[in-house]
């Protein structure tokens, strides 16, 4: 399959190899949608969770034509936003002892992109939308105004639908910024472009990863996305002992920041079948037997068969819900009734019996 990726024409402080990188059916539709949002001068709204790869998308739809003014909206207090924003002239306030021109002002004939725009505070959004209709802008302190012609791309992690009903987003903002809109799905939705970061991220960082590393990356869930996929390289990269990296350099880590992976030591061979459960649901069922096959010789375990299988996936979704019976249900896509039937099966096996003796320790089943 074809590599499918967009150059973000990032600025001087940024490193030229970002760009991005999709293969995935999902991926090349947000590359349709930046090619068109590119071509005409209207407000753009990203929307995904933290570290899809919002800015870069910004960044690519900006294209260098004019200044591109990043506006951090977690950074802006109720009481700098203002003067931030749109500037101030000297003796606004105690201590502006001269004129400065906001963020806004030099975004002019360019683009200005409100990161996380659900953070910018409520008051601020008023005068934000006023700008936006009227392309003026005054000052903190001024009684004139200036010309605001700027492009608006806004992203945010936050569902401003939410927002809206609880009195923290405007919805005329709202209006005003939806006019085209990307929706940017988490790394776990696309498996096609995890696979592709892999690539890249072993060549940029000069890493080997194993096939069962490879599994392990696919099945986690990725809740930092991008951004966190390669601060796992990253760190693996410093901490491995070779350029070779396996499951255990990698989610040494993962685990300290995630709870997916942070289950308890088994004994009886069991610890490395935990360990490697994540891995074995991305892989076909082939791929399964053989990584389940390898993991049993190494612990001296006898083979799984298929029935196995399911008292292992059984066995793991009873360790991470500690013993939530609609959790678990709910995890395993099985009914209430077939659950119960399944820890029945479960409990008459000794190779299981650690993870029942575990949840009995650690949580109250439901």
């Amino acid at each position: 399959m074809n590599r499918a990726t967009v150059s973000a024409d990032l600025e001087p402080q940024h490193s030229r190899d970002e760009f991005f990188l999709t293969e995935s059916p999902a991926g090349r539709f947000i590359l349709e949608q930046i090619a068109k949002a590119a071509a005409v001068n209207q407000p753009v709204l990203i929307t995904g969770e933290t570290g899809t790869g919002k800015e870069l998308l910004a960044r690519a739809i900006h294209k260098n034509r004019g200044t591109l003014s990043i506006i951090d909206c977690t950074r802006l207090s109720k009481e700098l936003a203002d003067r931030e924003l749109f500037g101030h002239v000297r003796g606004a306030y105690t201590g502006a002892d001269q004129s400065l021109p906001g963020l806004l002002q030099e975004a002019n004939g360019g683009t200005a992109f409100f990161d996380e725009i659900g953070e910018l505070p409520f008051d601020t959004q008023g005068k934000l939308l006023r700008v936006l209709q009227e392309k003026q802008i005054r000052p903190v302190g001024s009684h004139r105004q200036y010309a605001a012609e700027f492009r608006v791309i806004a992203a945010t992690n936050r569902d401003l639908k939410q927002e809206i009903a609880a009195g923290h987003f405007r919805q005329d903002l709202y209006y005003r910024l939806n006019v085209i809109r990307i929706v940017v799905p988490p790394l776990r939705q696309r498996p096609e472009d995890i696979r592709m970061l892999l690539r890249h991220y072993s060549s940029k960082y000069r890493l080997t990863v194993t096939e069962d590393a490879k599994s392990f990356l696919l099945a986690y869930k990725w809740p930092g996305n991008v951004r966190e996929l390669e601060s796992a390289f990253a760190r693996a990269a410093v901490n491995a002992r070779s350029s070779v990296i396996g499951v255990e350099d990698l989610s040494a880590t993962i685990t300290g920041r995630s709870a997916d992976f942070q289950m308890p030591a088994f004994s009886s061979g069991l610890s490395s079948l935990v360990r490697l459960f994540s891995s074995l649901e991305a892989t076909t069922r082939r791929a399964n037997t053989e990584i389940v096959s390898e993991c049993c010789a190494q612990d001296n375990v006898r083979s799984f068969s298929t029935k196995d299988w399911k008292r292992l996936q059984t066995a793991n979704a009873l360790v991470t819900h500690r013993g939530n019976k609609k959790q678990m249900a709910s995890d395993l896509k099985v009914s209430r009734t077939t659950l119960g039937r399944r820890l029945k099966e479960l409990d008459k096996d000794e190779r299981f019996r650690h993870f029942l003796e575990h949840v009995a320790r650690s949580g109250e089943p439901e």
